[in-house]
């Protein structure tokens, strides 16, 4: 959620610049390049709608500093299948002190799950008024892949109007996304001009292990070499070294390369970036990521050092701790996936939308930051997610004829009633989807206490041997 608007920013940056910004363009142009030719964003994302069983929404996203103040929120809105039709983007006005909103996000869908234009408005500073700032039109292909793209925005290269910028189109081999193409659209020329090419090759697997992008010269107009990714797999099938290259005429000139070692689990547990050092012709260390627990439960943290080469030590820089919420599972949450659109664009995004099937949703960030003088970690913000049940969503809300509860509403307790011989699981969460009380229930009457639970709505989940769940709605009244 912390990069969710780079693009913007990018793009923001390109209109200051106005007619001195072939450096930064040319850069936003092989960032579209990576980051829309890449196949796994628009697979995992593909695969992130189908299947789910709708259980609960993300609401919104509030961010707060280390004295808790908010600072910064979210809010998502849904369509009745479960899709992201909405997001509001607040912020804290400098004068007041108060949250306003600084951006809207609307999205439109041709086929439901499948967004067919998206339109970004943003503050414009002179007027504080909402003023578009991105629109995107995307189409797909018989088979719901992604076929082409047209993004608008104001002309960051010759300072023009609002209108076409660049349009992508991409191409597959079979099932196997092998090309993608992009056009620029200058207005002095009357027309798109061709922007860029990447060509992606994969191994016996289909993996993907190279990818070759060649970029428009601002200077000469030609499409030439600009940059290329090898990837290398382990014996698991995992990746294990992510090179970088540039193109130094006539040959391919490492600048970066990523190495990664796993748990035995196959889940990540280290993250090593290393920059190339022309002059020595070798790798040196620059930041090392660390992701230390294994089998994740309740929280996630991860921790990156850099590498101070005077001292010869590691300095840590920053940390995150992910809380996750195991009442809320991946495979239960209508996945917010057009959040990541853009943030796919502006190619950094701290929260995995997607995931594992079984991998549980985040409740709440905490980011630590390093102190310039102490190098101490000190608490720099927090995001917390809110939940709430999605309403047409996979589960029964209504329950059968063997289960009733009463009274509802409910003053010290309320009673399951389990007209079966089977015994089953009950749990209670919060209406944002925190998990509260947990326990078995078995034939007959079972008393549940509700002093530990605060006024307002409540959800009961009572899961049956067979794997049936449904859900209760439950009022709590001092």
């Amino acid at each position: 959620m912390k990069h969710l608007f780079t693009l913007l920013a990018c793009i923001a940056v390109l209109q200051l610049h106005a007619q001195t910004v072939n450096p930064t363009a040319q850069k936003l142009v092989n960032n579209f390049a990576h980051f829309w030719s890449d196949p796994s964003n628009w697979e995992r994302l593909n695969q992130g709608r189908s299947g789910l069983n709708l259980t609960h929404k993300l609401d919104s996203v509030v961010t707060k500093n280390n004295v808790f103040a908010t600072t910064l929120k979210n809010e998502m809105e849904y369509n009745s299948l479960g899709y992201t039709t909405k997001i509001n983007q607040y912020g804290l006005d400098s004068a007041t002190f108060l949250l306003r909103l600084e951006g809207v996000t609307t999205f439109d869908y041709a086929t439901p799950g499948y967004p067919s234009h998206i339109n970004s408005e943003g503050i414009n500073a002179e007027t504080n008024q909402l003023e578009t700032q991105l629109e995107m039109d995307l189409e797909y292909d018989g088979s719901n892949r992604l076929d082409s793209v047209v993004i608008s925005i104001e002309d960051p290269l010759f300072g023009g109007g609002f209108g076409p910028f660049l349009s992508i189109k991409q191409v597959y081999s079979g099932d196997v996304l092998v090309q993608t193409r992009q056009w620029l659209f200058i207005a002095l020329l009357g027309g798109w001009i061709p922007a860029s090419i990447t060509d992606l090759q994969y191994d016996g697997e289909g993996r993907l292990t190279d990818q070759l992008s060649s970029s428009l010269d601002f200077e000469t107009g030609e499409i030439v070499p600009s940059d290329r990714t090898i990837i290398s797999y382990n014996e698991q099938g995992l990746k294990e070294t992510e090179t970088d290259y540039n193109w130094s005429d006539p040959v391919w000139e490492p600048t970066q390369r990523f190495i990664y070692t796993y748990h035995s689990n196959g889940t990540i547990s280290d993250e090593l970036r290393q920059i190339y050092n022309t002059i020595s012709q070798t790798w040196d260390d620059n930041v090392w990521t660390k992701y230390p627990i294994e089998d994740v439960t309740t929280e996630y943290p991860s921790s990156a050092y850099f590498w101070d080469a005077a001292a010869a030590t590691w300095y840590v820089t920053d940390s995150t701790v992910n809380l996750l919420n195991p009442a809320l599972k991946w495979g239960q949450v209508a996945v917010p996936s057009q959040l990541s659109v853009l943030s796919l664009l502006g190619g950094e995004t701290t929260v995995d939308f997607f995931g594992e099937p079984d991998a549980s949703v985040i409740n709440e960030s905490r980011y630590f930051l390093s102190d310039s003088l102490s190098l101490d970690l000190h608490f720099e913000s927090e995001d917390f997610y809110y939940y709430s049940l999605f309403e047409g969503s996979g589960v029964n809300p209504v329950l059968p004829d063997f289960i009733s509860i009463s009274p509802n509403p409910a003053q010290d307790q309320f009673i399951i009633n389990l007209d079966t011989d089977a015994n089953a699981n009950y749990a209670i969460y919060s209406n944002t989807g925190v998990a509260e009380v947990k326990g078995n229930i078995h034939s007959g009457s079972n008393s549940i206490q509700t002093t530990r639970l605060a006024p307002g709505i409540h959800y009961v989940l009572i899961t049956m041997p067979d794997g049936k769940v449904y859900v209760h709605k439950q009022m709590v009244q001092q």
